[in-house]
């Protein structure tokens, strides 16, 4: 529904605005109006103006623009205050007279439909304060009955209800309101990108985020993120790009948000979103660190600007790291955050090799009742470790483990310490604590474990099975690729070839560990020359993984990227790694989630007979089983189990439990079912299956609360397919009938076990993809901008006024110019 809007003369002096801008309207509120420019570089323009507490004056200030140059924003505001200062005369008056309307707009008490707008846009308030989730559902059931008929019919209307009633909780309500009741599966329209409002691509992209259209969720995520200039729609952009992995696009809102409105949230959610990000991310985070320069910034806790830098660390922009901590050291008003600046301080200098200064400002640091004395002992225990001296270096790492036991970098300096000082065995114990596995130093620590063990004539205790030195050869690979330009002889031995000894292979391990310098953590630097203050320059290795992990990673693109270019990524990794099979496993995981039995069944069977590697028993024996040869699937598992010794974590005990129940045998299948859960309780395709047992073994009480698990983490997938199958979901789950709706639920997610994932496939062959917390995530985000879907529909009751969202919550009346 196109807006209308208040028509109030233009002012004579608005015509005088800087050179390159032409007006294009404004917005008026109650403590200032927002003018609106169109700039042919930068698109539109946004100064906000109100009356300063010094009279006769005018204080502005430029809404954000992530394509604006802050140096452009200084010169518009400049020349925005020219013209005001020349038109002091005629632009005050008007400016209150405008303020005066809008206060007279808000305070408007009308009937009807208006009634209902203001007890939502109270309830809105409040979300946004964080002091309640949700709308009351009286307030959403008014406004859906006042709303005119002719409303119904326009999509705008449709789409701002539906919002506001999943803001309320009334999720069977919101698919009603989308798709009618009966009409299948809903959808979210596209919309015309020329004429959309931040505020619709806002609702379209929480609505199909809320649906498990993945797809159409970005899309709309990022035409917002585009459009966003007020800091109220940079902040939501924030959130929504980081809700659905868009961890760029989120830093770059984040980074535009704060140089305008700078506050300890905003920089916090930055550094979440950088930690997963890619270049783009790491970028705006490193030029916002550079803007903001060694300043002590009041806003910002110690805790917070030690975390900039232990960030930025991570993300190799490390002379802003060291920049931030020693400001935050020198500048810092309470002593544990000077501690902890002081700490973190303390282990760059030991990644750069730094000794003598690591050790002295870890001594610094190092008091029991710094947040950061951990850290102190594992730089202190390092340099000693660094300096031959292992026995004194594991004291303190052992002291630094009792404190933080989870670590990483502290786990590796410790295994290193043992090593070093002669203890291999307790080393292996310490190398094969949980969390180890998909950490790279750990890999190539292992090695050198296992040539210990081989000199003292038997195999390291790994299991019954390691045929994995693919793992350490693709990492060692990798790290030689930014080596070389550093070491290029490094780098060439660092290469194993297919006949490479152990020899070769535990050299070019050593290598590897001296490239690192001082760094044992899971984001990868290397030393260079001297960087002429004690230490050695470091260089970021951020490109290198461990291979499963980056199979993995891949995969749960999957939540940001369309599924095609998912499985381009993987093939690209098969192609550039072919000895290495999670790209292959991971790839046809895709396959079953798709349903797609028979090609997922010729890939994991093809990787199972090259190499018996875990995950392609794992996946053929669960394509057997959803292609109906059970017998075959069950044989399979007893093979793997001859090599391999299961995993409780895996999907092979979900996989089984189903086969069991299928055939009666209802003890084993509890038995795997309840392993399955126990072990990840968010594998909730196990958690239906437990259901489903429970009930014919005739346990209510169990099958009632495996049931509550399932209605609690996949409402909007029960409220699917309960519409597809003419069911609702409140009758579908009653005890009595729930098997004729859970079963229906497991075939429309297909092969899909996973425990972070869920993903259904709908009767058009849609791929819809759901996360854990999904439904509570997109709640959540719909809540916080239920302003704007309550500005569309109040239109329907102002005809003659606009009501706009201006970024704090206000309403005010616009004008076109």
């Amino acid at each position: 529904m196109p807006a209308h809007r208040i028509d109030l003369p233009q002012p004579a002096w608005m015509q005088r605005w800087p050179a390159g801008l032409r007006p294009a309207g404004l917005t008026g509120r109650r403590d200032g109006v927002e003018l609106i420019y169109c700039a042919a570089s930068f698109g539109e323009v946004r100064v906000v103006a109100y009356p300063a507490r010094e009279a006769g004056r005018v204080d502005l200030r430029v809404v954000p623009n992530p394509r604006l140059p802050e140096a452009v924003a200084r010169r518009l505001s400049a020349g925005v205050g020219r013209v005001f200062a020349h038109s002091r005369a005629d632009a005050l008056p008007w400016l209150r007279r405008v303020l005066a309307r809008c206060e007279a707009f808000e305070e408007a008490a009308e009937p009807g439909l208006d009634a209902a707008l203001a007890r939502c846009a109270e309830a809105a308030t409040r979300a946004r304060s964080d002091e309640g989730p949700s709308l009351p559902a009286a307030a959403v059931d008014a406004l859906a009955t006042r709303l005119p008929e002719a409303a119904r019919d326009e999509l705008e209307p449709r789409l701002a209800l539906a919002h506001l009633q999943l803001c309320a909780g009334q999720l069977q309500g919101a698919l009603d309101t989308l798709g009618g009741p009966g009409q299948g599966w809903p959808d979210v329209p596209a919309a015309d990108a020329s004429a959309e409002s931040p505020r619709a691509a806002a609702r379209r992209a929480v609505l199909a985020g809320t649906l498990g259209l993945r797809d159409a969720a970005i899309d709309h995520a990022r035409r917002f993120a585009a459009l966003a200039r007020t800091t109220g729609e940079l902040e939501f952009g924030g959130r929504l790009c980081a809700h659905l992995g868009l961890r760029d696009e989120a830093c770059q809102q984040y980074a535009a948000l704060i140089r305008v409105a700078p506050r300890p949230r905003h920089l916090a959610a930055l550094l979440r979103a950088a930690e997963e990000a890619d270049a783009d991310g790491r970028q705006a985070l490193a030029e916002l660190a550079e803007h903001l320069g060694d300043d002590p910034l009041p806003w910002l806790p110690a805790d917070l600007r030690v975390r900039l830098g232990r960030t930025l660390m991570e993300l190799g922009a490390y002379p802003l790291a060291e920049l931030q901590l020693r400001a935050c050291a020198a500048t810092s008003p309470d002593a544990a955050g000077k501690a902890s600046a002081t700490a973190t301080l303390a282990r760059a200098r030991l990644w750069a090799l730094d000794l003598d200064a690591a050790e002295t400002l870890a001594n610094e640091a190092d008091d029991p009742n710094n947040p950061e004395h951990a850290t102190a002992l594992m730089v202190l225990g390092a340099v000693a470790c660094l300096r031959g001296e292992p026995a004194r270096g594991l004291d303190a790492l052992e002291r630094a483990h009792r404190l933080r036991g989870d670590d990483l970098e502290i786990r590796n300096w410790r295994v290193e310490a043992l090593l070093r000082a002669g203890q291999p065995d307790a080393a292996q114990a310490a190398a094969l604590e949980e969390g180890y596995r998909s950490a790279i130093v750990r890999q190539l620590l292992r090695v050198r474990l296992a040539a210990i063990h081989a000199a003292r004539g038997h195999a390291a205790p790994e299991g019954p099975r390691d045929d994995t030195d693919y793992i350490h050869r693709t990492i060692l690979r990798q790290l030689a690729q930014p080596l070389a330009a550093l070491d290029a002889d490094a780098a060439e031995a660092m290469t194993l070839g297919p006949e490479a000894s152990d020899a070769d292979t535990l050299a070019a391990v050593e290598l590897a560990l001296r490239a690192l310098g001082g760094n044992r953590s899971n984001h990868l630097s290397l030393v260079g020359e001297s960087d002429g203050r004690g230490g050695r320059s470091l260089h970021p290795a951020r490109e290198v993984w461990s291979p499963r992990a980056r199979a993995s990673e891949l995969q749960h693109r999957l939540l940001f990227e369309p599924l095609a270019t998912v499985r381009e990524r993987l093939a690209e990794l098969v192609a550039t790694y072919p000895g290495v099979p999670y790209g292959e496993t991971y790839s046809a995981e895709l396959l079953l989630w798709e349903g797609r039995y028979a090609e997922a069944l010729e890939v994991f069977e093809a990787v199972w007979q090259r190499t018996h590697q875990r995950w392609s028993y794992v996946g053929s024996a669960a394509a057997l089983h959803f292609l109906d040869r059970d017998d075959e699937a069950l044989a399979r598992w007893e093979e793997a189990a001859t090599v391999h010794a299961f995993l409780p974590e895996e999907a092979t005990h979900a996989y089984r439990s189903e086969i069991w129940r299928k055939r009666g045998a209802l003890e084993a299948a509890l038995e795997a079912a309840s392993l399955a859960v126990e072990a990840t309780n968010t594998r909730f395709g196990a958690w239906i299956n437990l259901a489903l047992i429970e009930r014919r073994r005739g346990d209510r009480g169990a099958a009632e609360a495996a049931l509550e698990v399932v209605r609690d983490n996949l409402q909007v997938q029960l409220a699917l397919v309960a519409r597809a199958e003419g069911l609702t979901v409140d009758d579908a789950l009653e005890l009595e009938s729930a098997p004729v709706l859970l079963e229906a639920l497991l075939r429309a997610m297909r092969g899909n076990r996973s425990s972070g994932v869920q993903t259904l496939v709908d009767d058009r062959g849609v791929l819809r993809i759901f996360t854990q917390r999904h439904l509570e995530g997109w709640t959540e985000l719909a809540s916080w901008c239920s302003e704007w879907s309550i500005h569309t529909l109040a239109l329907l009751e102002h005809p003659s006024i606009g009501v706009v969202d201006v970024g704090q919550g206000g309403r005010g009346v616009v004008h076109d110019g």
